[in-house]
């Protein structure tokens, strides 16, 4: 690539989008005939014109037409791979690997990670979902730079920051037997019943889990498919409203009334990470967009369906607050 190819395919650029090069001039803090030199010297470089030049606004040519597309990718290419040696330069982090547990508000996450977006264009974010069993070996391996999830059964070794609280609450489809108990029941007649459960492993141990109540339990990895089978009849399972807002609103799902969980419906939720590996400056400014998200009340029993009462069954095995990783 020349030295200058940048800057020439800049003003090409901008002559296009404002059918001027006074104004194209004006936009780049350019002198006209600059950005005139800019022009042709990359139609010398391409070897055919780009631009009309008659009485009336510059035009692209057919050449100009098909290089266009290629100008704005090269362009951008370079915006990219200079912000990116920016951020290198101030030591912040071009790449942040996330866990989200299932449980994990979804309105305020998206409006945290749009603000993030658009401040970090060049930040490479990799979002996971994961079982419980992998969760603090990959924070504590560094697979992981932080996680968003409940603020239970943490090792001592994991820092943690609160984000928000979730409810957690038993649901069963209105066809469900225990939905058609008049009055609140005991935990004994819960366990009589199947409990459907997220895992997001094979190797999950439920039995081990701290929010499985009985042996008749169906795991799955697939939210959606849990939520099929909540909505089927086929058992019950721990859900949020964001999660089954709408089948709540419907009636296909209600509200389990068992007396024994009352006192333990509310789960604080924050974001995690190894004391060895603190998050460095893109991962703080996400962490603290997420603490304003949250703490502005965005919190929706939206229409995601897909994160459904398999997360509910998920958070029934309490360790699994992890669930959401990779």
């Amino acid at each position: 690539m020349r030295p200058n190819l940048i800057d020439h395919l800049t003003a090409f650029i901008a002559v296009v989008e404002s059918s001027s090069f006074s104004t194209a001039a004006r936009r780049l803090g350019r002198a006209v005939s600059t950005v005139s030199y800019s022009i042709s010297r990359l139609e010398e470089h391409c070897g055919f014109p780009l631009l009309t030049r008659g009485s009336g606004r510059p035009e692209l040519t057919p050449e100009g037409r098909a290089v266009y597309r290629e100008a704005q990718a090269i362009v951008d290419g370079a915006r990219r791979f200079e912000a990116r040696a920016r951020a290198l330069g101030r030591g912040e982090e071009s790449r942040l690997g996330i866990a989200v547990d299932v449980l994990f508000p979804i309105t305020p996450l998206l409006a945290a990670l749009e603000g993030f977006s658009a401040e970090y264009p060049h930040v490479r974010l990799q979002l996971f979902t994961s079982s419980l069993n992998r969760l603090w070996n990959d924070l504590r391996t560094g697979s992981l730079d932080f996680c968003l999830a409940p603020l239970r059964d943490v090792p001592p070794d994991v820092e943690r920051h609160p984000l928000t609280t979730v409810e957690l609450v038993p649901v069963a489809a209105a066809s469900h037997p225990l939905a058609q108990r008049q009055d609140a029941f005991s935990l004994s007649e819960l366990r009589r019943h199947r409990q459907l459960y997220y895992a997001g492993a094979p190797n999950v141990d439920v039995e081990r889990m701290g929010r499985v109540f009985g042996t008749d339990v169906w795991t799955g990895s697939d939210l959606w498919m849990i939520r099929m089978l909540l909505k089927a009849g086929i058992g019950w399972c721990f859900a949020t409203e964001e999660w089954v807002g709408e089948d709540l609103a419907s009636g296909a799902v209600v509200r389990l009334d068992c007396a024994d969980l009352r006192s333990d419906a509310r789960w604080v939720f924050g974001a995690l990470w190894h004391i060895d590996r603190p998050p460095g400056p893109v991962g703080q400014r996400l962490i603290e967009l997420m603490r304003e998200a949250t703490a502005s009340g965005r919190h929706p029993h939206p229409t995601r369906s897909a994160r459904i009462g398999s997360t509910a069954a998920l958070r029934a095995g309490r360790a699994s607050v992890t669930t959401r990783q990779p």
